[in-house]
């Protein structure tokens, strides 16, 4: 679990996902959080979905293949979810994506949040750095990353690669 003044950063358990998906209220109990991130449907189910499945294989590193949530300290609400694509084993860049509840949006929680991941991961062995595909029309998430100390380094069609190095 990470914290920051305002956030508490914690990764989800295969169980927690399933439940998340599948059972909200049952999550919410065994958790004391309150969710309220964004929607659980469409790709963001299908993300979620893969996860869980991920993590039945017990040689897979739960802190690089489940789903961190960011919650509300004050409110225990959750607001927000980041992921790592991939793990050290795979790539010494991790690339992440994140994304918050609408209603949350423009007061720099997902900021605080990437950023105190982001510093997290780049300490782990075998990490260089982080990396997160942006498209061109997202102006929030690339205003995240750029706050996060992420420079772009190439741009592909109409994504936009953002890196923080160690």
């Amino acid at each position: 679990m990470l914290e920051t003044d305002r956030l508490i950063i914690f990764p989800l358990t295969a169980v927690e996902l399933d439940d998340l998906l599948n059972r909200k209220s049952d999550f919410e109990d065994s958790t004391g959080y309150r969710y309220d991130g964004e929607p659980l449907d469409g790709i963001l189910h299908h993300i979620f979905s893969r996860r869980v499945n991920v993590l039945k294989d017990p040689t897979k590193n739960l802190y690089f293949h489940t789903m961190w949530v960011y919650a509300l300290k004050s409110a225990k609400t959750i607001i927000g979810s980041i992921s790592c694509k991939n793990a050290p084993t795979d790539s010494e860049d991790i690339e992440i994506g994140y994304g918050i509840n609408r209603m949350y949006e423009k007061q720099g929680y997902t900021t605080e949040a990437v950023n105190m991941l982001s510093e997290w991961i780049l300490q782990q062995d075998g990490v260089e750095s982080v990396i997160a595909e942006i498209d061109k029309e997202n102006a929030g998430s690339r205003r995240v990353a750029e706050k996060c100390s992420m420079v772009k380094y190439r741009t592909i069609g109409n994504d936009e690669w953002y890196r923080r190095i160690l």
